[in-house]
């Protein structure tokens, strides 16, 4: 951009075209593309429609001496105001290659400002407008020639690990189809129960797949049933008898697109009792909200598995689930995944588990749980001696 403006003395600013991403803190070199912006060829009828000459343009620093700087006054706009002021005796050059990286975020200023940013640009279009008498501005008609996005990649892969629990297995898929990210596949892995095709025929939504285990492997075996086949970007998790809130997949997205690969956030527990024919909800709470360090997965599990979202590459590294582990499991594979990646914790509660004491809820059994828990200790020993201060590290 420098040596363009060095061999064109006649202009004042230049602007090149970007590659977009909605990953945070992503390089040029290293990103993952979601479009791109292709701007046109400068003309000053179109910048008063729209801010044409994109979020990275260069300028002489001399022009301020004549134009002035930024209006102060202005909460959004004040860059689109300046050019605008400029572009009457400036000649703008654009430059037809992708020189810069644009991060695409709803905390961008002009989202979190967005009553200012409309109100700041329709009182400078219209005054720009005026001058030149302009009778009508149509923002969407130049925006549309210029922003170019990617087919979008499938983003959620979510996995409902099902036993024998058709009526409770309803809600739970209802609660991931009515997520307010829809870009999403959801795999239903049949432990080996009753057919559920019968149960799932109503949703009529061609997001969901099915797979039938012909025996019970339990958790560890049909959540990896359910990876072996996944195409999104990221894995989800949830038991058939607990539910997403609907914005679960929106918070955990917003985290991992800032460079987070494994992400989990709080849950309710709605803890019901068995009166009559009723299950009556008698408790609603949160029992626990961790922040993440590794001695403090070293010592127990965290957070319920359908609180955990992650990247689906991390899989190459650390491995599927164990499926000797018939308890425990998640616990010994997260223990696994932390050695490729740091997990970060969203003080947010979207999932609600529930716990009913009418049988349907799966209770771990002693004997199983006592097994499986010196098993994952003895793995661990070495780093789990190495913590100085057990008895502190939750409080």
């Amino acid at each position: 951009m420098a040596t363009k403006l060095d061999q064109n003395e006649e202009a004042g600013l230049v602007y090149a075209d970007q590659y977009i991403t909605y990953h945070e803190n992503q390089t040029y070199e290293k990103h993952v593309s979601a479009g791109y912006f292709e701007w046109p060829e400068f003309d000053r009828i179109q910048l008063i429609h729209c801010a044409s000459c994109g979020p990275q343009p260069m300028w002489r620093k001399k022009l301020h001496d004549e134009f002035g700087y930024f209006n102060g006054n202005l909460v959004v706009a004040g860059d689109y105001e300046w050019w605008l002021r400029i572009s009457e005796k400036v000649k703008f050059l654009h430059i037809p290659e992708k020189l810069g990286l644009y991060h695409l975020s709803d905390d961008s200023i002009e989202h979190r400002h967005n009553s200012e940013m409309i109100n700041e640009t329709n009182k400078i279009r219209t005054q720009y407008a005026k001058a030149v008498k302009i009778k009508s501005l149509d923002y969407n008609k130049y925006k549309s020639t210029f922003i170019k996005f990617s087919e979008q990649p499938l983003l959620f892969s979510v996995i409902i690990t099902t036993y024998n629990r058709p009526s409770q297995l309803k809600s739970a898929i209802e609660s991931v189809l009515n997520q307010t990210i829809t870009n999403l596949e959801l795999i239903v892995v049949n432990d080996g129960g009753a057919g559920i095709e019968e149960q799932l025929c109503d949703f009529n939504d061609d997001r969901i797949k099915i797979i039938n285990r012909s025996e019970n492997g339990g958790p560890a075996a049909a959540r990896n049933s359910g990876i072996n086949i996944a195409k999104g970007m990221y894995i989800s998790f949830l038991d058939d008898d607990d539910i997403y809130l609907n914005h679960h997949l929106e918070t955990a997205l917003k985290f991992l697109r800032k460079g987070n690969s494994v992400v989990y956030t709080d849950s309710y527990r709605y803890s019901f009792k068995k009166i009559g024919n009723d299950n009556k909800l008698i408790k609603k709470s949160i029992p626990y909200s961790i922040d993440y360090s590794k001695n403090k997965l070293l010592l127990g599990n965290i957070s319920p598995v359908n609180c955990f979202v992650f990247e689906k590459s991390l899989i190459k590294d650390s491995g599927l689930f164990n499926e000797e582990f018939k308890v425990l499991e998640d616990w010994e594979f997260w223990l696994r995944l932390s050695k490729h990646s740091d997990f970060y914790h969203i003080k947010k509660p979207t999932v609600i588990v529930n716990w009913k004491d009418d049988g349907t809820t799966l209770l771990i059994q002693t004997k199983d749980f006592r097994y499986f828990y010196e098993r994952i200790n003895k793995l661990y020993s070495n780093e789990v001696n190495r913590i100085k201060n057990k008895t502190e590290i939750y409080s």
